[in-house]
């Protein structure tokens, strides 16, 4: 932390510079120069160029600890003010880069789940600029959370289709590493045998649950031998997919669910989820909820 900050100190010095202002592409590279020949330590120097990397799209990462700090709180920085300023992109007008800035964050994130997710950034950002007397409001907070979304979803559907990268990040849009791992899952899932029925099950019990709120399992009240086997296939596949999903093992922890599949089918032939009984009603929704629930934990 002690080199970074000092790393952030002189990060922008060698801007003063005649060298750099003659020849604007040296930014860093002087600044990296002129450390060394100060005295600062490898790290503090090496960070100082760094922290201008990515400089643009394909351009290599910051590789240490100290360069990716200040790197992060560069942009960090630009895009809270500006955000705060109203001087947010509109349309193929970006005058400070922000969109350049916002996807270096991202790439960031993609490069190491070491790097604190977008909500942790933004409040460190606003609370920055709050500790300064610059007043941030909740606002532009969010729009600056929404705008990483559509950078996030920009960089992803170059590289998948647009309707996998919505899946996943319609879940979360936090930490790019995590929605990167949720989709080579989700890529993974549908090249499976099975994939458009499977996925329109879900999508039929996400449907019913959209507006039911979660509520606990009553199994002494699945008296349908299809609602109980549902209930007995999702202890036993909760007890093995939670655990995966935990540790980010989605591919396998999408395996696990889509065994659910029979159980499912079965369920929706021989029940009637929109029983007239509320009571009947309420333990059948709050089963497929838990389903619902367990899914989007992906996409």
């Amino acid at each position: 932390a002690e080199r970074a900050g000092r790393a952030g100190w002189l990060a922008k010095a060698d801007l003063a510079t005649a060298m750099v202002g003659e020849f604007a592409k040296l930014q860093g590279v002087m600044g990296q120069d002129y450390a060394t020949r100060s005295g600062e330590s490898k790290a503090v120097a090496d960070a100082v160029f760094e922290h201008y990397l990515p400089r643009f799209a394909g351009d290599e990462l910051a590789q240490s600890d100290e360069g990716t700090s200040v790197a992060l709180s560069d942009r960090m920085d630009s895009l809270m003010g500006c955000f705060t300023l109203g001087l947010e992109p509109t349309g193929s007008a970006d005058p400070y880069a922000l969109r350049r800035q916002a996807l270096g964050v991202v790439r960031m994130q993609r490069n190491s789940e070491r790097v604190p997710a977008l909500s942790t950034l933004i409040d460190v950002a606003a609370e920055t600029y709050q500790s300064a007397g610059v007043a941030i409001d909740a606002e532009a907070m969010s729009r600056l959370t929404a705008f990483f979304r559509g950078r996030m979803k920009a960089a992803f559907a170059q590289e998948q289709s647009s309707d996998l990268v919505e899946a996943v990040l319609a879940v979360s849009h936090d930490h790019a590493f995590d929605v990167d791992a949720r989709l080579e899952a989700l890529v993974a899932a549908k090249q499976a045998a099975g994939w458009e029925d499977l996925a329109a099950l879900v999508k039929r019990v996400a449907n019913i649950t959209e507006d039911v709120e979660p509520s606990p399992l009553e199994p002494d009240g699945f008296t349908e031998p299809a609602a109980a086997d549902l209930y007995r296939a999702l202890e036993a596949v909760q007890a093995k997919a939670r655990p995966l999903l935990d540790a980010k093992a989605y591919r396998e922890g999408l395996t696990q669910l889509a065994t659910l599949k029979g159980p499912i089918d079965r369920f929706f032939d021989e029940v009637l989820v929109m029983s007239k009984e509320p009571a009947e009603r309420a333990r059948r929704l709050a089963l497929l909820t838990t389903v619902a629930r367990l899914f989007s934990r992906v996409a």
